[in-house]
């Protein structure tokens, strides 16, 4: 009997007999970039692809743990002191892909639309999903605002909940 898995292990079988044989087509075959690949350093990879080695900055950190088990979640600190807005918006963010402890699935519960604006006119809009983390953390910069200015953060979610908050530029 030829079930699925069959016909996917019939079909890898074959299409690699092909390929053995030199058959596939010219178009077929994946040309990439081996040197991207055989970058042993970041400053190699940085020029594979068409780039410069970067730089140091002490203006942003990045720190983690030394080791990290396969398929564990790493969690990175990154950090700046460059001038900017930044903001930690509160919000469980539930992709809807997670099961509760019976095993019920948790419904998808994650933040849709982020506006900002300067004395109420927008500076930025963005979307999301439910692939962002829970208290997602917003940073941006911008070179418009002036002492006293009003800046404005508001989110809406995928069930109409709402939320803004708003600072002054000092």
């Amino acid at each position: 009997m030829l079930n699925r898995r069959n016909a996917l292990i019939f079909t890898a079988r074959v299409a690699t007999l092909v390929a053995a044989a030199g058959l596939l087509p010219a178009a077929a075959q994946a040309a990439y970039n081996r040197a991207l690949f055989d970058s042993k350093s970041l400053p190699d990879l940085a020029k594979a692809l068409g780039g410069s080695a970067p730089q140091a900055s002490k203006d942003v950190s990045i720190s983690g743990p030394d080791v990290a088990e396969d398929g564990a979640n790493v969690p990175l600190i990154v950090g700046t002191t460059l001038p900017g807005v930044r903001r930690l918006m509160s919000h469980e963010m539930e992709s809807g892909q997670r099961k509760d402890s019976v095993g019920k699935a948790v419904a998808a519960w994650f933040i849709q639309e982020v506006a900002i604006t300067l004395n109420g006119k927008p500076l930025l809009n963005m979307q999301c999903g439910p692939a962002v983390s829970k208290n997602p953390f917003l940073q941006f910069a911008t070179r418009n605002a002036k002492v006293g200015d009003k800046i404005a953060v508001s989110w809406k979610d995928n069930r109409g909940e709402t939320r803004t908050d708003e600072a002054t530029v000092a």
